[in-house]
């Protein structure tokens, strides 16, 4: 409890004083602001979700512990896509990004990335648990109040969404398993055990219909605001939560919500500037960057192998020349689609053989800065979560007339016509992976909730096949590794065993295995 309150008291001198969060998501100076008024003004509690928010995103502080791609949900699209297929990742530079490709032990209990997403995101929970431990006792606009504690609520909500995900086996095979630890109050004991991953959903999604009901009304900033989490963007975060969950009428239902304000699908000028996301109309989340506030360079801007042909190293922003396409995913596209942004190096002889995407392409700033805005959610996708719960219940039509509307909108000539529903069912996994590369939730993630195998074919780099399982595959022998293995899943830190006297090294995940 000790521990908790501490660490409560440190977060709020640390927003009171800091002055790094002026320069992403700021609400101003609080230097007036008298002790007392430290947990019983709205405005206090506005500046601590404001740093919720920095947390929530991204972390930059160089002494913490984070370090790279683990640094907040915009790196977690990073690690989805690093551990499935579909891209490829070089060794010069080395990085976390490099050890999830080639499927290292680093995501043991022991080997140091294991606790960088756990520590982020229990310190955005610590945050919301702070505000929502607070907000009732305050006075001032109801409304803002309101709001809020909504955006508290959605973020732990998802921040325990993302834990559950990568800690732990499908919520379908695994509802009895032990999932996270629960802490929902800034002064619960820091020793909880793993809650079973039944319990974990049952509060995300406590949470995250809370949070929606709360914000109803509230309006954020039209572009540079989509960060801000709203009622649309907490009900996408409920049809996620709700495929996994296999609760297929109620991920319907909450992809229609979202789909009200935001079905006007990217056209082809659009999707060629998916680096100005926060400014299309499909858009229902993102975080959007300028020279005032912006990620640095180590974000997936700056990964992706993907400049022009031709063009020189001082007419772009600083690019780590990592991320390339596998062959086998370029396949996939049509050339006449909107989305075949694919090439190979001709003007590079080391990677002359690799594809390159330019989805993720950012001509930067002009000043050699990528600025890049980063896609969390779009339209696209509660189409096809759409269209799988249809398919799910048996409406085969409408299903297939929701990936029509998508496939019609990339300007696919070969539209499905899958009658079948298992056919039907490959087909929008497929559309999903073409459509949501990058953005989190179509990568790993997807192969864990549909309980799928991770394969690699095709030009893969030595080192990223070395360390993978071989295997029978529908009569085919293949290299990765078998639906539900834990070696697709990350092992709970070696410290929090140490601190948790509830947990004991019998909780632990194992590292390999089904």
């Amino acid at each position: 409890m000790i521990r908790n309150i501490l660490y409560g008291l440190s977060l709020v001198c640390l927003l009171l004083t800091s002055s790094g969060c002026e320069d992403f998501l700021t609400t101003g100076s609080s230097t007036d602001m008298a002790d007392t008024q430290i947990l019983t003004s709205i405005p206090t509690l506005q500046m601590l979700l404001e740093g919720a928010y920095r947390k929530f995103y991204l972390v930059t502080d160089a002494n913490s512990d984070f370090r790279g791609i683990y640094k907040g949900i915009t790196g977690h699209q990073i690690i989805d896509l690093m551990r499935a297929g579909d891209v490829l990742c070089q060794e010069r530079m080395g990085g976390e990004q490099l050890t999830a490709y080639k499927y290292l032990a680093e995501a043991t209990s022991a080997a140091g990335d294991a606790d960088l997403m756990w520590v982020n995101m229990y310190n955005v929970i610590n945050s919301s648990n702070l505000i929502l431990d607070n907000i009732d006792q305050v006075t001032g606009n109801e409304n803002t109040r309101r709001h809020i504690k909504g955006q508290a609520l959605a973020m732990r909500g998802y921040a325990y969404f993302q834990l559950i995900q990568y800690y732990q086996q499908t919520y379908i095979i695994a509802q009895n398993k032990p999932g996270v630890p629960l802490r929902l109050h800034v002064d619960d004991p820091y020793s909880l055990p793993r809650s079973t991953v039944k319990e974990v959903y049952d509060q995300i999604l406590s949470d995250l219909t809370s949070a929606k009901s709360l914000l109803n009304g509230y309006e954020r900033p039209a572009t540079m605001g989509k960060h801000y989490i709203d009622a649309a963007v907490t009900a996408g975060m409920l049809a996620r939560a709700y495929l996994v969950t296999q609760n297929w009428e109620n991920a319907r239902q909450e992809a229609e919500y979202v789909l009200a304000s935001y079905g006007a699908l990217m056209n082809k000028e659009e999707w060629a500037s998916f680096y100005q996301c926060s400014r299309h109309a499909e858009v229902v989340w993102a975080v959007y960057q300028s020279s005032e506030q912006n990620f640095g360079s180590t974000g997936q801007y700056n990964m992706w192998y993907n400049y022009p042909l031709g063009e020189g190293s001082a007419d772009r922003f600083y690019n780590y020349q990592n991320f390339f396409v596998n062959d086998k995913y370029v396949e996939l596209f049509e050339p006449t689609d909107d989305r075949y942004l694919f090439r190979q190096r001709s003007d590079d002889a080391t990677f002359a053989q690799n594809w390159v995407n330019a989805k993720m392409y950012d001509p930067g700033d002009g000043n050699g800065n990528s600025r890049g805005d980063y896609c969390l959610m779009r339209g696209s996708e509660m189409l096809l979560v759409k269209a799988e719960a249809e398919a799910n219940t048996g409406n085969i039509s409408a299903a297939v007339a929701s990936l029509n509307t998508l496939q019609s909108a990339r300007n696919v000539s070969a539209l499905s016509g899958a009658t079948n529903k298992e056919e039907l069912l490959e087909a929008i996994y497929v559309e999903r992976r073409k459509e949501l590369q990058g953005e989190g939730v179509a990568g790993l993630l997807d192969l864990l909730r549909l309980q799928k195998p991770m394969i690699r074919k095709g030009d893969h780099f030595n080192f990223g096949m070395a360390n993978l399982n071989t295997f029978s595959y529908k009569g085919e022998t293949v290299q990765g590794f078998e639906s539900n293995d834990y070696r697709m899943i990350f092992q709970v830190p070696d410290r929090e065993i140490q601190l948790n006297e509830a947990i004991n090294a019998a909780d632990q995940n194992p590292f390999s295995g089904q």
